[in-house]
């Protein structure tokens, strides 16, 4: 509703951080919901003592943070600022008010997606930004 998003909007809080800030820890508990205003965060993770291995570039309009609020579990990835950023944040209490369930089905979606993505690339040892976007008709 209209009261919702302006709610929502009022309760952003614009976070501003330089290139290399580590915004969020494989393996430690998630604290904020970020929405990326400008720059570009890269997100990697570590499995088995390896290497942290890049699985995606996120930009402009891109968002992390939302699956170790959502269930309550560790980040399952770190998230560094690759670029200086401006970013919007939700603090745990205000995201579980404002968001909560309803945006629940639609993150575990993202969610699924991001993880299969990311299996592919383990897979296949590639970097996300070396997959090409395929069209079928």
């Amino acid at each position: 509703s209209r009261s919702q998003r302006k709610e929502l909007v009022e309760n952003l809080k614009l976070h501003r951080v330089a290139k290399d800030t580590v915004l969020l820890e494989q393996g430690q508990p998630g604290t904020s919901f970020y929405i990326i205003k400008s720059g570009e965060c890269v997100v990697t993770q570590t499995q088995g003592g390896s290497a942290a291995l890049e699985i995606a570039t996120l930009e402009t309009s891109g968002y992390f943070g939302e699956r170790s609020l959502l269930k309550d579990e560790p980040c399952n990835a770190t998230v560094t600022a690759k670029t200086d950023c401006v970013l919007l944040r939700l603090g745990r209490a205000e995201f579980d008010s404002l968001l909560g369930k309803n945006l629940q089905q639609i993150i575990d979606d993202e969610i699924q997606h991001r993880e299969r993505l990311a299996r592919a690339a383990q897979e296949a040892n590639v970097r996300f930004e070396d997959l090409e976007s395929i069209t079928t008709l």
